[in-house]
């Protein structure tokens, strides 16, 4: 199998252009070439994995309603050189039957979303992986009630929040989230991620975590200031009976309010200076906007962030079991130089140079 995958990206980086959208649909120890995802998504049987070549491509006309794994070659522009990023140019949508799905190393301009309405959004173990995403939401609204499990994001940029449609038993582990954290049921774990939430678009009173019950939030770096709660301090944007465990805060950390009941902590940093936690931060203020970008280097310089996490690593994206990986690089093997003579030599020959190395996750 990993044969066949190199001989694919070998191919992806040699045929594929700029102007040239190629998908290769792998089905055990066979192939199919496709230009569009409607036609890849037409020839793939559940369970088959898409191979996606660098540019843009239109969404599925229709939303996916079967188990199929989509890879990309990354979003970062810098690890992309040589083929492009890979973006899919709006909302990505799953319905019900597409249990198991994943989508890795890609950009969407959109939202990832499962379900149109309350009878199709059933949709569960759900994985997304090293891709930069608007939100992601877990039901067709993310806090319409979805009654699904175990969904996974690992290593994402979202550009939004997280919208749970209360989910369960769920891993979110070393993202970067510029938004909400919202509407999630029991059994949610969120570890090792940025929470970059520090005002409210929605209304006067800023939170960064709603509506979510008995949870675990593990060495995460929270960058909420005083002005914006942890948890919403309304009847309604709650956090109860959960844990928050060797997490950092720029604020005081608290993480109990009237509404807000039965949440435990240990082990928190609290009250630091948001320009002293990561190694590359600029203009790193509360009166500037605190967004994503790929110049930022979000290794922890705080002291105090070294080795805290409860796995004795560093806290944030770079600590963990799923450390961030330095490029977003996907797992398929990557091609790192293309260079292709416009012209044949003498003797009718084209020089192609393509490099390729091999990824172990």
């Amino acid at each position: 199998m990993r044969y066949i995958i190199l001989l694919l990206c070998l191919f992806f980086g040699v045929v594929a252009s700029p102007a040239q959208n190629v998908i290769a649909v792998q089905n055990g120890g066979s192939s199919q070439i496709a230009t569009t995802l409607d036609s890849a998504l037409a020839l793939a049987q559940p369970g088959d994995t898409l191979f996606l070549s660098g540019g843009m491509f239109a969404p599925p006309s229709s939303p996916i309603d079967k188990t199929v794994h989509l890879v990309g070659v990354g979003h970062d522009p810098d690890s992309s050189q040589a083929t492009g990023k890979t973006i899919i140019a709006d909302h990505l949508i799953f319905i019900s039957g597409a249990d198991h799905s994943s989508v890795t190393g890609i950009h969407v301009e959109f939202d990832i979303v499962l379900g149109t309405n309350s009878s199709d959004q059933q949709v569960s173990y759900l994985t997304v992986d090293r891709c930069n995403v608007r939100h992601i939401k877990l039901s067709y609204t993310g806090s319409t009630t979805s009654n699904t499990t175990g969904h996974s994001v690992r290593g994402c940029v979202l550009r939004g929040g997280l919208l749970g449609g209360k989910s369960t038993n769920g891993f979110f582990s070393n993202n970067f989230v510029s938004g909400n954290v919202w509407s999630f049921g029991d059994g949610c774990e969120f570890l090792n991620n940025v929470f970059a939430k520090k005002t409210s678009s929605f209304s006067s009173t800023c939170y960064v975590f709603s509506s979510i019950t008995f949870a675990t939030f593990r060495n995460n770096v929270v960058l909420a200031p005083a002005s914006c709660n942890i948890p919403g301090s309304g009847a309604g944007p709650t956090v109860k009976n959960s844990y928050f465990l060797n997490n950092l805060f720029v604020n005081n950390g608290v993480i109990s309010n009237s509404n807000s009941t039965g949440n435990d902590a240990s082990n928190s940093i609290i009250n630091q200076p948001i320009d002293s936690i990561f190694i590359h931060l600029p203009n790193a203020s509360f009166g500037n906007s605190i967004t994503f970008s790929y110049q930022h280097d979000y290794n922890i310089a705080n002291p105090l962030g070294h080795n805290h996490g409860t796995d004795g690593t560093d806290i944030g994206v770079y600590g963990g079991v799923y450390a961030w990986k330095e490029g977003h690089i996907p797992f398929n093997p990557h091609v790192q130089v293309k260079a292709i003579s416009p012209n044949t030599n003498n003797a009718g020959m084209l020089n192609v140079k393509v490099r390729v190395k091999a990824q172990d996750y």
